[in-house]
């Protein structure tokens, strides 16, 4: 559309299709600015959305309470007292007292949260965030570690709870687990999913495969076990010096050779 001064023309054109095109649109259309369109719309008593301002009283109730309630919890008032449209947020609330300059102290601050403790709102937090981001469903399968720097291994969610795949697997077919046993996977693969690669082992049994797991890949807890014989502390201590376990490993790394090929000679 040509540029056109003739405000009837541009009024018209905006009656018209104020509400298929945005005010940057219109702008563009009719070759004017953004604010001219603003005036316009104004003038036609066209509004996009009904703003809801904060009133004297709200004003008022906001000075009172927010050095002693935090802006979570007045926004739930806020919506209660006095019920908006589209419903009071936090922002809300927190955008008006820095319009305001109502800021809190350190210790104002320290004695909401104390409050809000002890209320039990932040019970509510994880639940509040799966309602936004959504609940995992049963049958779900995640990979998680046990402990840091850990393997991880697979759990799937049954009746709302994870449990690890493998224990539950194995209880599917096979019943209910002993005390002391233990479900791995056969071929050290927790990813390879299947009934046939469990295998159950007592405590003492995984203990072994554990230690003998590790001595052939000769990692650097084994290592330092055998320079420290019994002294946890030790081994620690041992633990943060590469050099030296790097040269045990080799020690050890050339008995194993010179053992193998005396076996097979």
């Amino acid at each position: 559309m040509n540029k056109t001064s003739d405000l009837n023309t541009i009024e018209l054109f905006i009656r018209d299709h104020y509400e298929q095109l945005t005010n940057h649109q219109l702008s563009g259309k009719l070759g004017i600015t953004i604010s001219a369109v603003r005036t316009a719309c104004r003038r036609l008593g066209l509004k996009r959305m009904e703003l809801e301002y904060f009133t004297g009283e709200m004003i008022v109730f906001l000075k009172e309470q927010y050095t002693i309630i935090g802006d979570t919890e007045l926004a739930t008032i806020f919506q209660q007292k006095w019920p908006k449209q589209k419903g009071w947020t936090k922002k809300h609330i927190e955008k008006k007292r820095k319009y305001l300059h109502l800021s809190r102290t350190p210790g104002q601050i320290k004695a909401i949260h104390e409050r809000n403790v002890k209320a039990g709102c932040f019970r509510l937090c994880p639940v509040k965030a799966w309602d936004k981001v959504g609940r995992t469903p049963d049958g779900e399968i995640h990979y998680w570690s046990m402990q840091k720097g850990a393997r991880k291994i697979p759990f799937i969610k049954i009746n709302g709870k994870f449990i690890q795949w493998g224990r539950w697997a194995w209880q599917q077919i096979y019943g209910e687990i002993a005390e002391g046993m233990n479900v791995v996977f056969r071929d050290g693969d927790p990813h390879n999913l299947t009934i046939d690669n469990l295998v159950l082992l007592s405590n003492a049994e995984l203990s072994r495969k554990n230690s003998a797991k590790s001595s052939q890949a000769l990692s650097d807890n084994y290592v330092a076990g055998i320079l420290t014989h019994g002294n946890p502390t030790l081994r620690e201590l041992l633990k943060k010096n590469p050099a030296l376990l790097e040269l045990k490993r080799q020690q050890l790394t050339l008995n194993r050779i010179i053992y193998e090929h005396e076996t097979n000679n």
